[in-house]
């Protein structure tokens, strides 16, 4: 199979969400170079010349997929699964735990906030939008305040159809703040190594099996500590999420905490300093909570779920 390279032949899978966007941009750059000759003067110095794409190359409207990524735009959003799907019940080891409980991961220690999302642009009412969207799939929970000062996730849209959009969550600053786990998906190989595998014509073979469910992720059912780690960065008075399951459900959870005496040796000391974390405090609205997992494209925590197996006969593997 080949992906990209110095083939002719034309290629029945494009490789990557991206692939359209980067062939798109080749096209940019050569037509930017083809109106500039004086760029391809060797003996001369070229004034500087600023890019610009030329619209008339290719149409992002015709061709939607050349902008893989969008902000937010709930109404393309399509959502499968319900996070019914308990897989805490065939995880072990170390993943359990922080699947569980993802606070024991917090370091404490500074991270920085310029190297993760920007929510300056975002709408909150879009995330409104997005929060009764969860209500409707069950997918929503609700807390007062993040485990962190700025422990926040950015939503945002990725091209699917020309119809609907991918979900995917920003989780890079929640990532900075919790430690790595060690766990076996250290032992998979990462993308880019698999485009290293070489085989003998004639004599040797590679063969790769992925198992995966429809949107698995929104599937997945989660702890109410784990989705208050995949919270936005808005909060909402109780007006603005009047009638959502979730808000009856927080109400709820509100009411058994204050009737259920709070015995140390059962309930634990709340982790130190983040034991408040989930305590609203009156008027100050709540935050939203993606109660399963996000799909994300900065780092493949897929790989934790995901069995892949790769048999190749005569390498050694």
């Amino acid at each position: 199979m080949d992906a990209c390279g110095a083939h002719q032949e034309e290629h029945s899978m494009i490789p990557g969400r991206s692939g359209p966007e980067l062939a798109a941009m080749l096209m940019q750059m050569e037509n930017f170079i083809n109106v500039h000759p004086e760029l391809g003067q060797s003996y001369a110095q070229p004034r500087n010349i600023k890019f610009k794409p030329d619209p008339a190359v290719i149409s992002a409207e015709e061709h939607p997929e050349l902008q893989p990524y969008k902000n937010l735009c709930v109404d393309r959003l399509k959502l499968v699964g319900e996070g019914k799907w308990k897989m805490s019940d065939f995880l072990s080891g170390p993943l359990w735990l922080p699947f569980q409980e993802p606070r024991f991961l917090l370091h404490g220690e500074d991270v920085d906030f310029a190297a993760g999302p920007c929510f300056k642009q975002e709408s909150r009412d879009e995330n409104l939008k997005l929060a009764k969207l969860w209500d409707t799939k069950g997918l929503l929970e609700l807390a007062a305040s993040p485990f962190q000062t700025g422990m926040f996730s950015r939503v945002f849209n990725a091209h699917k159809s020309a119809m609907h959009d991918r979900q995917i969550g920003d989780r890079r600053l929640p990532n900075m703040m919790e430690r790595a786990i060690d766990g076996p998906s250290k032992y998979l190989p990462p993308g880019f190594l698999l485009t290293n595998l070489s085989v003998a014509r004639g004599s040797q073979q590679i063969f790769s099996s992925v198992t995966d469910r429809r949107d698995f992720y929104h599937q997945t059912a989660v702890t109410y500590e784990r989705a208050c780690s995949n919270m936005l960065p808005f909060k909402f008075s109780e007006e603005e999420l009047a009638g959502l399951q979730a808000m009856q459900k927080h109400k709820e959870r509100e009411e058994t905490g204050r009737k259920k005496k709070k015995d140390r040796a059962l309930q634990g000391d709340g982790f130190g300093l983040f034991s408040d974390v989930t305590t609203p405090s009156a008027g100050d609205g709540l935050h939203p909570c993606f109660a399963s997992l996000f799909k994300v494209i900065i780092w493949a925590l897929s790989l934790l779920y995901r069995v892949m197996r790769i048999f190749c006969s005569g390498m050694g593997f």
